[in-house]
């Protein structure tokens, strides 16, 4: 039988203890209500809420950049799904909006990840395919199967055409099915990898860039670097503008130990697969407090699950089993209340 120490907080004492239980009643004890009260070393981090990620929404007023009539219905009531669109993402918006509002009016600091990718970027599966077989290239949007379904003069495509990055290799070798395709998606400067825009980004964000190297894929935003480009982030205009972005600038860990931060709460897209890793990287982090001669000032990881969106149920699952093994805490409620209007 496995044991594992889990924080049991009793809210209204404001006390936290330690409790020693069971593994099989892991996932019940973090499935209980949360409320949190912010703490001035509270972040933020808000995951991928890109326009390839969406689903297809209402087309509102005042958005926060005018939205290309590509992208619209031709009742142009509606936005059109992103290329990698994952289910219910526009019923999130709002709330994490409200809960960003409340970490920017206690001066906390926010952190916001964007995928921004290369047009010859090594996931999108048309790269990894002979131009003569473009069968599961699907451009309209959707997975394009896994990697043992592209074959190149009828044989295997090896590693050394797939991303190169350790994350990558390991799904490549150690997954039956291989790794998964992408259709393109967050190609940086084009629409697709810009933010939602009705997502609330604060001018005093600040956004990490991923996955920006043609051979390597970046699923975590402590993968990334800080963007050297300025409000709104996620264009490429003159100013500020980069592509490629400086691997020597700031990851997403010296923004944490430069403001201190202890608790981290993550939300955003996808469950399963970028939020999921960047909980993980971030409990690494943690746990490498008592091994480091520079302990990091992080300690604690909540992942908002009621704030997130997932590409599938059992890949959901399976994320939330390998979250909270890291020991990372899954919230099943939205823990501000009392600090949300």
């Amino acid at each position: 039988m496995k044991l594992y120490l889990v924080p049991v907080s009793i809210s209204w004492l404001r006390v936290s203890c330690v409790s020693v239980v069971d593994a099989s009643n892991l996932r019940q004890i973090r499935s209980q209500p949360y409320e949190y009260d912010l703490q001035d070393t509270d972040a933020l981090l808000v995951v991928d809420i890109q326009n390839d990620f969406m689903t297809s929404s209402h087309h509102k007023a005042n958005p926060n950049y005018p939205i290309p009539d590509l992208y619209l219905f031709a009742s142009k009531t509606h936005i059109r799904a992103g290329s990698l669109a994952v289910a219910n993402t526009d019923e999130i918006i709002d709330p994490i909006n409200k809960v960003v509002k409340a970490f920017e009016d206690k001066d906390l600091p926010t952190f916001f990840s964007l995928d921004w990718h290369p047009a010859n970027h090594c996931s999108f599966c048309r790269n990894g395919t002979a131009i003569s077989n473009p069968l599961y290239y699907k451009k309209e949007g959707g997975f394009c199967g896994p990697l043992n379904n592209h074959s190149e003069n009828n044989g295997f495509i090896g590693l050394e055409k797939r991303c190169q990055d350790t994350r990558s290799k390991q799904d490549f070798e150690n997954t039956a099915l291989g790794m998964m395709q992408w259709p393109d998606h967050s190609e940086a400067c084009q629409y697709g990898s810009r933010f939602y825009p009705y997502l609330y980004v604060p001018k005093t964000a600040q956004v990490i860039r991923k996955g920006f190297e043609a051979s390597m894929d970046a699923f975590s935003a402590f993968e990334g670097v800080m963007s050297e480009q300025e409000f709104p982030f996620d264009t490429c205009g003159i100013e500020g503008n980069v592509l490629i972005e400086n691997e020597a600038n700031q990851t997403l860990q010296m923004l944490l130990e430069e403001t201190k931060s202890q608790r981290l709460f993550i939300v955003g897209i996808a469950t399963d697969y970028t939020v999921k890793w960047s909980a993980i990287d971030a409990m690494n982090i943690v746990k490498s407090t008592n091994v480091t001669a520079k302990p990091s000032s992080l300690k604690e990881v909540h992942v908002v699950l009621p704030l997130t969106r997932w590409v599938a149920e059992n890949t959901r699952d399976e994320a939330i089993d390998a979250m909270s093994t890291a020991g990372a805490t899954i919230i099943r409620n939205i823990p501000f209340s009392k600090g949300i209007p």
